[in-house]
């Protein structure tokens, strides 16, 4: 795979490189084969791209990395999704205002807040509960919330641990991709090779006939 490196600051640019990734979902949380993981993904599905989702300067990771970090979890995946077919919010949560997350501009995907209100840059590492436009969509669970953060606190440690190793081996089993590709152009390199031996040795046993005759 070449390294598409995402665009940086760029909240229109037009559908892009990986807004066709976004469409395509090469990654295992994503799918597994033509079944897609959770009903989010599947109505994400079939919307429209709207944009190139943009990095912010913060997080303007290479190709290689990017696509790594989207296939640790299915929320990175939606996220990305979200950003690219969505809609900019017209008020953008505290989180992105403070500039969290990954992508430069606040985005949420209206044809499917029923189910996920918050924006994709609190919804990448999924951690959606965070959002204020998830808060505002869901008042009473504020209190819950609250009751629940020692819980909770220990959880998303656990996550954070899970993630770090999952972008381990995301990162390896790209490597292993490319190692791949390269030994079997290696392997394409050698076959042609022999095939010119042969063809060789075959005119020289047609001129070695020649001379006996």
């Amino acid at each position: 795979m070449a390294d598409h490196s995402p665009v940086i600051n760029q909240p229109n640019a037009p559908p892009g490189y990986w807004a066709r990734k976004g469409t395509e979902l090469p990654w295992r949380a994503a799918r597994k084969g033509s079944y897609l993981h959770g009903e989010l993904l599947l109505r994400l599905q079939h919307l429209n791209a709207m944009r190139e989702p943009s990095l912010r300067p913060s997080r303007a990771w290479e190709g290689s990395d990017f696509f790594a970090k989207i296939g640790i979890k299915r929320q990175n995946v939606e996220a990305l999704r979200v950003q690219t077919v969505g809609q900019e919010a017209e008020d953008p949560c505290l989180h992105c205002r403070r500039g969290d997350g990954p992508f430069a501009g606040c985005v949420i995907a209206h044809e499917c807040a029923d189910i996920m209100p918050q924006c994709a840059n609190c919804h990448w590492g999924a951690q959606g509960e965070r959002c204020s436009l998830y808060k505002k969509a869901h008042p009473d669970l504020s209190a819950e919330i609250v009751k629940t953060a020692p819980k909770a606190d220990k959880k998303r440690k656990l996550s954070e641990m899970y993630d770090g190793i999952q972008l381990v081996l995301n990162r390896s089993e790209l490597l292993l991709s490319q190692q791949a590709l390269q030994l079997q152009g290696m392997l394409d390199d050698i076959n042609l090779e022999k095939c010119k031996l042969v063809k060789s040795r075959e005119d020289l046993e047609v001129l070695r006939k020649e001379l006996e005759e």
